[in-house]
């Protein structure tokens, strides 16, 4: 089974963006999307990009494969589209 959930910062409240996993291999994310470009800076993957903050998994609902594909492709998506509109 899939889980969906937004990666929040502890100390600011940030979402960071969402986690796609499965549940029969917990420690395994299959998917980061991050709510906005991640900041190019040296922070640890599992932080804050705000502020440093331990960052934790909430509002997690169960989701199919399709409904995850389909946010990774609108994902991508959108990504190409952003870079075609910075090119022009």
């Amino acid at each position: 089974m899939l889980i969906s959930a937004d990666l929040k910062c502890y100390y600011c409240g940030t979402v960071a963006g969402e986690v796609l996993a499965d549940t029969t291999r917990p420690r395994h994310i299959l998917a980061f999307l991050p709510a906005a470009e991640p900041v190019p800076e040296t922070r640890p993957a599992r932080a804050c990009q705000r502020c440093g903050g331990p960052v934790y998994m909430d509002e997690a609902q169960t989701i199919t494969r399709h409904e995850a594909a389909l946010r990774l492709r609108r994902r991508q998506c959108g990504q190409a589209l952003q870079r075609a509109a910075a090119g022009a």
